[in-house]
């Protein structure tokens, strides 16, 4: 019993040590149980820190990571709790040996002991000591060309402190086994830090003849590890060099096939005009030293006569050279020809000096004299007469023709030629004749219960033989100060002849699901306030269908494509799944629905959608874009008034995008242009250039903003009624597992990947198609009407206040351009308008979208 109780105290105890030589009560044992104390087979011990230490007076014992008594101070090892009998380890030995750690272990047959020995010290056990390490490591630090002598690699013994000998390599002719000793290569010499090639100084060879060294005979070599450089062997170059053999050929001779040659021999030069002296030109070429005015002519080995240009002189006042104003002469061996002197001739010439008259000048007793004409006035502005006929007389002066022809203002009749009058009714204002003006009252019989909008006087101007504007008054909800414009009293409404009564009186509201309140929207139009959660559809009444933005309606497309070409629609998991006219064939959408409805003998397209009314008569002519604005708010059609300017986003509700040229229902949209240039106006202004407007085009479909859409540009208009559509709501919302930000928009019910990719095309289809984020797996790819529902046209750059959208970026669709198969339909952040010709291979950005209701 007593020894397998030892045996229990040893394993389990013996570890966490305590009380070190001390009597029993100071033992282990009596040690508080503190918190970050537990108890194992009967002892309580405590953890080591994380960095192997432990409190005052404890060791960590790193074998089972727990803090134990210090034997060394207590002279000791722990007694065990019910026998006296000392141990191997007691009293412990292993405080006073060299190099050991102070802590005892017994051995497995408990008969002897053996002592924890510091790091690179082994347990002998044979001599009781702790004995440094040795072992065996390669030397380094060997330089370029040099090589061990005579090992590479050395046994190091642990001194306590570090490794020896140190195994860094040091130049030492000496050979040595047991250091690492290291030797230059052959040929090589060792100048205190590397070893360097031995030079040595040799003789040039190989001078040809007729050649000279440059600009030494002698070179300095150097060993480079297998042969001695520079070569002493002599090359031809004119390049001077004191570090290798060079020659070049003296004076008068050249380089040719590896020789110094001259071309030049005796009486070469005995021509005509020559001074019969050589000049080598190369090794087969030479030139010979010509008389005066003589050069020589490498093709023809002659000396020939010299040319040289010469300034004509001798130029009349107020002419010019005909053609040139010099010419080129000849040496003859007596002087130069043609003389450089000039003579008066009509007939030009390249080779004689010849002169002309000037423009406007004449030639007249052998001198040039200014011209004279009659001419035309010019410059008469509009709503101006000539005060004395139309032409006038002029003389050249040498610059200009005198007098001008532009006319003047002046009111004396009896003025010189050349001056003008305003007509009557017009006044000078450099540099216009502007009409006058005058203030005159707003005629017309003001209809029963209106009022004058703004003013009941106006300025007129004289224009085109009339006054205008018109001092008749004409209804306009717009106010002006400039027009003679007058609107119905407050609870009266303009029927297109008379200001009629409220239309809600004495009309009420007691229908199902309304309030009972009755709000006037023009003659003969009103609407009840529905009850929360129900809307006010005219000819229904309030009902649970809400209005769709623009977010919720298809774009009409019904076909697929690949990257070139249609195709038949893939199946789930095909490549290119995933396209516009799937989803909608899946029901994410709902299909455009109009229907058409005649009031007052005018026909109203009303969108069962949206509960917007559009104009059918859509006019003709062409508006500003403020004009465009007066002219909707003071139509009356459809038996009312109220009518307004689209904004962008409700021109794309009624856009049929699978058409390739007049993108409407053209079963209802019967009056719209038909000219793929043609652009209507929005009611929208550009933020970013507010001389600017945003404009629709309902030929390809499209929306635009530059600033070539000037608003005093004219384009054509449509009226649309009813409150305008709203936009999106955004809310950022985290969901899943993994925390993906989400955003949401609470008006089109969609919920929208805040995090962007990059992708092709296809790409982008496959990515959403196989996209889990947020919880969910049900992912698209947007299609053009989902992804503009995230524009706001009344910003720019990003056009958007979705949140962190981009301010430069371009977003793939899933829907395609029917005009050209090889590009896709993609979403410009700046501008909020769609890129149509976006090569489908290209890279842009992706944001997948779901239906989040």
């Amino acid at each position: 019993m007593k020894k397998i109780f030892l045996c229990l105290m040893f394993l389990g105890i013996l570890f966490v040590m305590a009380g070190c030589g001390k009597k029993k009560s100071d033992s282990i044992y009596d040690i508080a149980e503190d918190e970050g104390k537990e108890e194992i087979r009967g002892a309580i011990y405590t953890r080591c820190y994380p960095d192997k230490t432990c409190d005052e007076d404890l060791i960590c014992d790193k074998r089972y990571d727990i803090c134990i008594r210090d034997c060394s101070k207590g002279g000791g090892f722990p007694e065990e709790p019910d026998d006296d009998t000392p141990s191997a380890c007691n009293p412990n030995p292993c405080p006073s040996i060299a190099n050991a750690t102070g802590i005892c272990t017994i051995t497995e047959d408990e008969t002897d002991f053996e002592c924890e020995c510091k790091t690179n010290y082994t347990w002998n056990s044979q001599t009781k000591t702790c004995d440094a390490d040795s072992r065996n490591n390669y030397c380094n630090n060997l330089p370029s060309y040099a090589k061990w002598n005579t090992v590479s690699q050395i046994t190091q013994v642990w001194n306590g402190e570090t490794w020896v000998p140190d195994n860094t390599g040091v130049y030492d002719t000496t050979p040595s086994t047991t250091e690492c000793h290291f030797v230059c290569n052959e040929n090589y010499d060792w100048n205190g830090t590397s070893c360097s090639g031995v030079k040595k100084t040799e003789n040039c060879t190989g001078l040809p003849e007729n050649a000279s060294w440059n600009t030494v005979s002698s070179i300095t070599q150097t060993w480079n590890g297998y042969s001695w450089t520079p070569d002493t062997k002599g090359y031809y170059n004119i390049s001077p060099s004191t570090s290798q053999c060079r020659f070049k050929c003296n004076e008068g001779h050249y380089y040719h096939d590896d020789k110094c040659v001259t071309p030049c021999t005796e009486g070469i030069c005995n021509i005509a005009n020559s001074t019969g002296l050589c000049k080598a030109l190369n090794w087969d070429k030479y030139s010979c030293e010509c008389e005066e005015n003589y050069t020589w002519n490498d093709s023809t080995l002659t000396c020939d006569a010299n040319t040289k240009v010469s300034q004509c002189i001798g130029l009349a006042e107020n002419a010019a050279w005909n053609i040139v104003a010099n010419v080129t002469q000849t040496w003859n061996g007596t002087e130069w020809l043609p003389t450089n002197e000039s003579i008066y001739s009509e007939t030009s010439s390249t080779t004689e000096c010849r002169y002309k008259c000037k423009t406007n000048y004449s030639w007249e007793n052998s001198v040039c004299v200014p011209s004279s004409r009659i001419s035309e006035c010019t410059g008469l502005p509009v709503h101006a007469f000539w005060n004395n006929g139309s032409t006038v007389s002029q003389t050249w002066t040498g610059s200009v023709w005198s007098p001008s022809t532009l006319g003047t203002y002046n009111k004396n009749p009896g003025a010189t030629p050349c001056t003008f009058q305003c007509d009557e009714d017009f006044h000078w204002e450099n540099p216009y004749c502007i009409s006058d003006k005058k203030t005159v009252s707003c005629t017309g019989i003001l209809p029963e219960n209106a009022v004058w909008n703004t003013t009941s006087s106006i300025t007129q101007t004289w224009k085109n033989n009339a006054w205008t504007p018109d001092t008749t008054g004409k209804f306009n909800a717009s106010p002006s100060t400039s027009e003679c414009r007058f609107k119905c009293k407050d609870n009266y409404f303009w029927d297109g002849t008379a200001c009629i009564d409220d239309p809600c009186y004495p009309k009420t509201c007691e229908i199902p699901n309304s309030t009972g309140v009755c709000i006037s929207k023009g003659a003969n139009k009103q609407t009840c306030v529905c009850e929360e959660g129900f809307y006010w559809w005219d000819d229904i009444g309030c009902t649970d269908k809400k209005p769709l933005s623009l977010g919720n309606i298809c774009t009409g497309q019904n076909k697929c494509y690949n990257n070139s070409a249609e195709i038949s629609c893939p199946a789930e998991g095909e490549d290119f799944y995933g396209q516009d006219a799937q989803y909608a064939a899946l029901g994410k959408c709902t299909p455009k629905s109009f229907r058409l409805r005649t009031v007052a003998g005018q026909n109203i397209i009303v969108d069962n959608n949206t509960g917007l009314e559009w104009q059918q008569a859509a006019p003709s002519q062409k508006y500003t874009w403020e004009n465009a604005r007066d002219y909707c708010s003071g139509l009356v059609y459809g038996g009312h008034t109220g009518w307004r300017l689209p904004a962008p986003h409700e021109f794309l509700t009624i856009i049929d995008s699978s058409k390739r040229n007049l993108a409407l229902n053209g079963e209802y949209f019967t009056n719209m242009p038909s000219d793929q240039l043609a652009r209507m106006w929005t009611s929208k202004e550009a933020s970013e250039d507010t001389d600017t407007a945003i404009t629709a085009d309902v030929y390809y479909g499209s929306i635009h903003r530059d600033e070539e859409y000037l608003k005093t540009n004219q384009y054509n208009v449509v009226c649309v009624w009813g409150d305008e559509l709203p936009t999106g709501s955004f809310t950022t919302s985290t969901l899943g597992d993994d925390d993906d930000d989400v955003v949401i928009d609470s008006v089109a019910g969609l919920m929208w990947q805040k995090t962007i990719e990059t992708k092709t095309w296809q790409e982008a289809l496959e990515y959403c198609e196989d996209l889990e984020y947020a919880g969910y797996s049900d992912w698209r790819l947007p299609n053009r009407n989902e992804l503009a529902s995230l524009v706001k046209f009344d910003l720019y750059q990003p056009a958007s206040d979705f949140p962190d959208m981009p301010e430069d970026d371009h977003f793939w669709t899933s829907s395609y351009l029917p005009t050209t198969p090889t590009s896709g339909v993609t979403l410009d952040s700046i501008t909020g308008t769609f890129g149509l010709g976006n090569l489908k291979t290209f890279s842009k950005s992706v944001r997948c979208v779901r239906n989040s209701n």
